[in-house]
């Protein structure tokens, strides 16, 4: 933070607000990871692996769009 601050308080204001935006972006991911964990497990004690490899596919997909659009 000090040598943020050597730029003046508009800078120091600036990666305050992007690191809040960045910690609610970060929670989305987080929530597709807690929430496909349980679903996965689910679909493998039913022995269906492929729903659960396809859904894991799934999640993949929309983890590197959202980090495309995030960016």
């Amino acid at each position: 933070m000090k040598m943020l601050s050597v730029h003046g308080t508009a800078a120091v204001a600036a990666y305050g607000a992007a690191q809040r935006v960045e910690s609610i972006l970060i929670l989305v991911l987080i929530s597709l990871s807690s929430a496909l964990t349980p679903f996965m497990s689910q679909n493998f004690g039913a022995k269906q692996a492929d729903r659960s490899l396809q859904d894991c596919s799934s999640a993949c997909a929309f983890r590197c769009y959202f980090n495309c659009w995030s960016l």
